[in-house]
């Protein structure tokens, strides 16, 4: 049912419209508008403001040449009551200041009388149609948004709530985009006294992006707590092949994957940024040697390169994600400046300083894609 309101003072001119949309109207059959119309009718711009207001038309039809208030004034305050409402001027005032002003307050059309009843309903279901497609996009990009939150919701659920495992403490820092970018950390117990820590980052944004970080997530949970493999290699090549089938047009993922044991870690760098190693004198290291993205079927034993290092108790293990480097004014220069400021003594004291710096950066708003920082230290 299309709701109709005609504002007009003239009887007769009001007649003429109603017959326009009423079901003996030959020109609606031949033009194959099926749809049903209630019309509306209002006297004078007054009531036709309080008629807007109560039964919320689908289209206005609305005539300048009014008494106490002109169709301007009419058309500004249904404006400002519903402004999706498209306004259109069917009038004898044929103005070019008039007209101005007319489209400047917000009227979606504006007819000169006499108008055939053709030009008429044809223009009256252009507005139509764009009114209706309007507000179908409106409910798709709210049921989107709600979509989003949940999926930033959960994503966020997801995170570790235990900060120490084993003989590892961590800390770490998430913040999702608007759209959700897939971005994931976790901290995991294997075997006796060694954790396994990762990082990784879906390519593209929104739900799907969200959804493929949640399955990820799964299928290393039952890869190294379900399956109990403990050889980083084997884990990596069975979650690459428990995962592909998942990623298709142009999807993939990347990430940081290691096992830290005492005074040692082993770690794949697979299309990911680099691993940073934080040195008690505030020197750092770094190793930016990267495999293939996973999830597109390149990676395979021959391929995957396994690299270890020796650590200390006083050295942190940074793992992060390319949104920091998003931000304004925030290059890796900035960052490595940032992480040799100061000593640190413990990972919740780098994530705190992180926090600070992109909250000034941000203004609390989103970023343009997930930043997501893990910062790991064995205890001393």
């Amino acid at each position: 049912m299309v709701k109709i309101l005609i504002i007009d003072e003239n009887e007769d001119h009001r007649f003429f419209i109603k017959y326009i949309f009423s079901n003996e109207n030959k020109v609606l059959k031949d033009l194959e508008f099926d749809e049903k119309f209630k019309i509306y009718e209002a006297r004078d711009g007054i009531e036709g403001v309080k008629m807007a207001q109560l039964y919320e038309p689908n289209i206005v039809i609305l005539e300048e040449n009014l008494q106490e208030i002109d169709g301007i004034v009419v058309c500004e305050k249904i404006k400002a009551l519903k402004p999706d409402t498209p306004i259109i001027f069917l009038t004898t005032v044929n103005v070019l200041e008039i007209k101005e002003k007319a489209f400047q307050v917000g009227a979606s059309d504006y007819i000169i009388k006499p108008a055939h009843p053709y030009e008429i309903i044809m223009r009256i279901k252009k507005h139509l149609d764009f009114y209706n497609a309007q507000k179908k996009l409106k409910k798709t990009l709210e049921s989107y948004e709600k979509d989003l939150k949940i999926a930033r919701n959960v994503q966020k659920n997801l995170l570790p709530k235990i900060k120490k495992i084993n003989n590892v403490m961590f800390d770490y820092i998430y913040i999702s985009s608007h759209n959700t970018s897939g971005d994931m950390i976790g901290v995991v117990p294997i075997g006796d006294n060694r954790v396994f820590a990762y990082e990784y980052d879906i390519s593209g944004h929104g739900v799907t992006s969200a959804l493929l970080s949640i399955i990820v997530r799964q299928e290393i949970e039952q890869i190294v707590q379900g399956n109990e493999i403990i050889d980083l290699k084997e884990i990596i090549l069975k979650l690459e092949e428990n995962t592909k089938e998942y990623f298709f047009d142009g999807m993939y993922f990347t990430g940081i994957f290691s096992i830290i044991s005492k005074d040692k870690i082993e770690y794949a760098n697979l299309a990911h940024r680099e691993i940073i190693f934080l040195k008690k004198d505030k020197k750092i290291e770094y190793d930016s040697r990267t495999e293939f993205p996973m999830g597109v079927g390149l990676i395979d034993r021959n391929n995957l390169n396994i690299y270890n290092k020796t650590i200390d108790k006083d050295s942190f293990i940074i793992y992060y994600t390319d949104g920091i480097l998003e931000i304004d004014n925030f290059s890796e220069k900035r960052l490595y400046e940032f992480l040799t400021s100061k000593k640190y003594n413990h990972p919740q004291e780098i994530i705190n300083d992180f926090k600070k710096k992109f909250e000034t950066l941000l203004d609390f708003n989103f970023p343009d894609d997930d930043i997501t920082v893990l910062v790991l230290k064995q205890e001393e």
